[in-house]
C-alpha cells in the first residue's frame, strides 16, 4: 500500500477497519475479540490515539485495570488534549480511588475532567463525571450544578438526570427526583436502575400502587433484579399484604441470601404478620408461629421474643412463655415489662418465690412502680415472709396512700405480726377508703 493510495483513499486504511471492528465488538460486549481487532490496529498505526482509548475501554471492560490504564496513558502521550481519554482516565482513576481508599487520585481525576473542561467547556461526559466525583465527595449542592450543566448542553444525555434526580432525592425533594427519573427513562425506557429509583420517589411521596408498576416493570425487564424485589416487598408489607411480601422476599433471597437488610426486612413482615393476629382472637398460635419465624432470623429481635411470650402466655402456655422473657431480659435487663409479665407467669405456676424476685427487681428499676412494689408484698405474704411484706406494703401506700388493698393485706400481714393495734389502724383506714366509694 502506498503513500498515494492512504491519501487519496483508493485502498481502505486498515487500522481504521481494524478500529471499526473493534469497537462493534466492544458495543456486543465481544470484549476479546475487540481486544483483538485493537491491538491489530496499534500494530497498523500505534499513533492513534482514537485505538488507544477505545483499547482502554475494552481492557477496563475485561477487568484489566493496570492495562487499562496504561492505554489511556499512551492516548494522552499522543493527544495531550483528547477530552474522550481525559474523561475516561479521570473516571478510571475515580473508581479506583474509592475501591482502594487512595484518595490522592481523585484530586489527579480531577484535573484531568478541568483539563478536558478547559478545552471543551460543554463536553457532557467531562461535566457528568466531575458532578459524580463531586457527589462523592459529598459536596450534592456544587454537583448538581455539574448535572445542570451537563443537561443543559445535551438534555438528551440521560445518566445526568439520573444523577441529578439522586441528588433531589437525597435533599427530600421526592417529586422533584421523580421528574428527572422520568426525563432519563425517556431517553433509557429500559434501565433498571432509573425504573428503580422512580419506584423510590414513589414509595416516598405515598404512592404505592404506581410504584408497584415500576417495581414490577423493572422485573419484566430483569426477573432477578434484587432491588426491585426487595422495594416490591416492602411495598406490599405497607399495604399489609404480608403473605405476597414474603414471597418477594424469598425470591430475592435467591440471588442474595445472605444480606442483611433482606434478612431484617423478612423479620419485620413475619413480626407484623404476629402483631396483626395477636390481637385477633382465637389467633395466638398464628401469631407464636409468626413471632418464631422473626426470631429465627433476628435472634436479638427484642420485641418479636416479647411478643411471643405474650402468644404463649395467652395459650396457657406458661412454661414455654418462660425462656422467651428471659431471652427478652437478656438482650434487654431493664425491660420492665418482661420482668412485670414473667413474674405474673411464676406466680400462675406457683413459684412465689422466684415471683417475688421478679417484682422486686421492677421496683429496682424504677421504684414509682405501684403494681410490683404491691405483688411483691402479695407473695412475701403468701411465703408467710409478713415483715418483708409490709415493706412492700408500705412502699405502696407512700406512692398511693388511697390504695385500698395495700391497706388491707398490710393489717394482715401485722395480724400475723401480732401488731393488732397496727392491723386495726389500717383496717381503720380500709373502711374509711370505702366508705368514701
Amino acid at each position: 500500500m502506498g503513500l498515494f493510495d492512504r491519501i487519496f483513499g483508493t485502498v481502505e486504511d486498515p487500522s481504521r477497519k481494524l478500529l471499526a471492528e473493534g469497537c462493534s465488538c466492544y458495543q456486543k460486549e465481544q470484549y476479546e475479540d475487540a481486544l483483538e481487532c485493537l491491538d491489530q490496529a496499534l500494530q497498523e498505526d500505534p499513533g492513534s490515539c482514537e485505538a488507544w482509548n477505545q483499547r482502554g475501554l475494552v481492557c477496563l471492560a475485561l477487568g484489566r485495570v493496570e492495562d487499562s490504564r496504561h492505554s489511556y496513558d499512551r492516548a494522552l502521550e499522543i493527544r495531550p488534549a483528547y477530552p474522550e481519554a481525559l474523561v475516561n482516565k479521570g473516571s478510571l482513576l475515580r473508581q479506583i480511588a474509592w475501591k482502594r481508599r487512595e484518595m490522592g487520585l481523585l484530586l489527579e481525576a480531577m484535573m484531568l475532567f478541568d483539563n478536558a473542561l478547559e478545552n471543551s467547556p460543554d463536553y457532557v461526559p467531562a461535566l457528568h463525571e466531575k458532578g459524580l466525583l463531586i457527589f462523592g465527595m459529598g459536596k450534592k449542592d456544587e454537583a448538581l450544578i455539574y448535572f445542570d450543566r451537563a443537561l443543559s448542553a445535551d438534555p438528551g444525555y440521560e445518566y445526568p438526570w439520573a444523577w441529578k434526580g439522586q441528588v433531589l432525592f437525597l435533599q427530600r425533594d421526592y417529586e422533584g427526583a421523580l421528574e428527572c427519573y422520568v426525563q432519563a427513562l425517556e431517553k433509557n425506557p429500559k434501565n433498571v436502575t432509573f425504573i428503580v429509583s422512580k419506584g423510590l420517589c414513589l414509595i416516598q411521596l405515598g404512592r404505592l400502587d404506581q410504584a408497584e408498576t415500576s417495581f414490577r416493570a423493572a422485573l419484566r425487564h430483569e426477573p432477578e433484579h434484587f432491588r426491585a424485589l426487595l422495594h416490591l416487598g416492602e411495598v406490599k408489607k405497607r399495604q399489609k399484604r404480608y403473605a405476597e411480601a414474603l414471597d418477594c422476599f424469598d425470591r430475592a433471597a435467591l440471588y442474595v441470601p445472605d444480606d442483611p437488610r433482606l434478612r431484617k426486612k423478612r423479620a419485620d413482615t413475619w413480626y407484623a404478620m404476629g402483631n396483626l393476629a395477636l390481637f385477633q382472637a382465637g389467633r395466638y398460635e398464628d401469631a407464636e408461629g409468626y413471632y418464631a419465624n422473626t426470631v429465627e432470623l433476628m435472634p436479638r429481635h427484642l420485641q418479636a421474643w416479647y411478643c411471643r411470650a405474650l402468644a404463649l402466655k395467652k395459650l396457657g402456655r406458661y412454661e414455654d412463655a418462660i425462656p422467651c422473657y428471659q431471652k427478652v431480659i437478656e438482650i434487654d435487663p431493664g425491660f420492665i415489662d418482661a420482668w412485670f409479665d414473667l413474674a405474673g407467669v411464676m406466680e400462675r405456676l406457683g413459684r412465689t418465690e422466684k415471683a417475688a424476685g421478679c417484682y422486686l427487681r421492677v421496683t429496682r428499676i424504677d421504684p414509682s412502680h405501684i403494681e410490683a412494689h404491691y405483688h411483691a408484698g402479695m407473695c412475701m405474704l403468701g411465703q408467710s415472709r409478713y415483715r418483708d411484706a409490709v415493706s412492700c406494703f408500705n412502699a405502696v401506700l407512700r406512692l398511693d396512700p388511697g390504695y385500698t388493698l395495700a391497706w388491707y393485706h398490710r393489717g394482715e400481714a401485722m395480724k400475723h405480726l401480732d401488731e393488732p393495734d397496727e392491723a386495726d389502724f389500717c383496717f381503720i383506714r380500709v373502711s374509711e377508703l370505702m366508705g368514701r366509694v
